[in-house]
C-alpha cells in the first residue's frame, strides 16, 4: 500500500512540475506584456513593457535601424509579442521592403486577428507591391496594346495612396512615397 501512495505521488508531483513548465501559448497582445513564470525562459512583463517603449521611443525618432534591432531582440525570447512584429512591419515598409512588411503584418494578425491597423497596413503593403506590378506589366507591353485598364487601376491606386493630403504635401512624391505617408503607425 505504502508503494501504491508513494507511486501516486511521484506520478502527481511530476505532472505538476511539468505543468509549469509549458507554456499554453496565451498571451496579452498589444497591451502589457504577458508575465510568465520563473524559469519559463521568457522575459518579465516589466522587461518587455521597458524593451518595447525604449524601441517606440527610438521609432518616433526616426532611429528605425535601432529600434528594429531592439524588436527584434525582444522576439528571440518574446515569439508572441504582435507589437513587435507590428512595428518591424512598418519599419520595413519604410525602407520599402515590401515583401518583408507583409511577413511582419501578417505574424502581427495571426497573433491578433482582429487588430483593424495591421490589416490596413497590410492591404496598403500590396497595394504598393501590386502598383510595382502594374507599372512593369504595363511598361513592358507591347506599344500597340491597350493600356486603358492598367491606367485606370494604376490611377485608382495612385488616388487611394493620395487620399486626405494637400497637393504640397505630396508634390514630387513618388506614388510609394505617398502611401507611404497613409502608413498607419497606431497601434
Amino acid at each position: 500500500m505504502n508503494k501504491l501512495f508513494v507511486a501516486i505521488l511521484l506520478v502527481s508531483l511530476m505532472g505538476v512540475s511539468g505543468c509549469s513548465s509549458v507554456n499554453s501559448g496565451t498571451s496579452s497582445l498589444f497591451g502589457s506584456a504577458k508575465s510568465m513564470l520563473p524559469f519559463s525562459g521568457k522575459m518579465d512583463e516589466d522587461s518587455v513593457d521597458a524593451q518595447l517603449d525604449e524601441a517606440d521611443v527610438l521609432y518616433r525618432q526616426g532611429n528605425l535601424e535601432a529600434a528594429a534591432g531592439i524588436y527584434k531582440s525582444l522576439l528571440k525570447s518574446e515569439s508572441g509579442n504582435a507589437i513587435a512584429y507590428y512595428r518591424l512591419g512598418n519599419i520595413a515598409f519604410r525602407g520599402k521592403q515590401l515583401k518583408r512588411a507583409s511577413f511582419y503584418f501578417q505574424k502581427a494578425l495571426e497573433l491578433q486577428p482582429d487588430n483593424d491597423r495591421a490589416h490596413y497596413n497590410l492591404a496598403v503593403t500590396h497595394l504598393s507591391m501590386a502598383e510595382r506590378h502594374f507599372k512593369f506589366y504595363t511598361a513592358n507591353l507591347p506599344a500597340s496594346s491597350d493600356v486603358s485598364q492598367m491606367t485606370q487601376i494604376l490611377s485608382a491606386i495612385a488616388k487611394f495612396s493620395g487620399e486626405g493630403q494637400a497637393d504640397s504635401d505630396t508634390a514630387g512624391q513618388s506614388e510609394i512615397d505617398k502611401v507611404l505617408n497613409q502608413l498607419s503607425d497606431g497601434f
